[in-house]
């Protein structure tokens, strides 16, 4: 997992890796393809034009990673500076198993809190945006046996699923925002 206090290693420099994902590819394949071959972002960015263009890249994504968008690298190490916020890469452990184990997955997950929560049971709830009363105690009644039995609660903030989250911090501080 990078945080901004570590210096560039063997698994990158977090500028690098905030930049690949910056990067206007089409698929997601075509980024996880690239870290194949050469291992750590870093090495995408120092890689010469002819070896990039055997990967069958387009103008625009190969004129990217001569020139990447720093300005935007820099606000998101400005995000990684906080505390509590971590990039978790394909190559750190904390990355989520099961998401490994899809077809194309993300080359990173942006996580704010603890990323040991990306490998625990986890539950997910969606609702209206405008939960009713009813709703909302439900969700917490729900929220709390669910807390209770060890889940990390996953939602978007601001609906019924932050009502579902919300409730169960006083029993579990195992929420997952998306």
């Amino acid at each position: 997992m990078i945080r901004e206090d570590q210096a560039a290693s063997s698994r990158g420099d977090p500028a690098c890796w905030f930049a690949l994902l910056r990067a206007p590819a089409s698929r997601r394949s075509t980024l996880t393809g690239l870290l194949e071959v050469f291992t750590i972002p870093d090495n995408i960015f120092q890689a010469r034009a002819h070896e990039l263009s055997a990967f069958g890249l387009g103008p625009r994504l190969l004129a990217y990673f001569r020139d990447p968008d720093w300005p935007a690298v820099q606000a998101d190490l400005n995000w990684l500076a906080r505390p509590g916020n971590h990039l978790v890469t394909l190559r750190d452990p904390d990355y989520p198993r099961l998401l490994r184990e899809i077809h194309d997955p993300p080359p990173a997950c942006y996580v704010s809190g603890d990323p040991a929560l990306l490998n625990s049971p986890q539950v997910s709830i969606v609702g209206s945006r405008r939960p009713s009363s009813d709703g909302r105690r439900i969700a917490r009644e729900l929220a709390c046996q669910l807390a209770q039995l060890g889940f990390t609660i996953i939602g978007k903030p601001n609906s019924v699923a932050a009502a579902f989250a919300f409730s169960s911090i006083s029993i579990s501080d195992l929420n997952i925002w998306t």
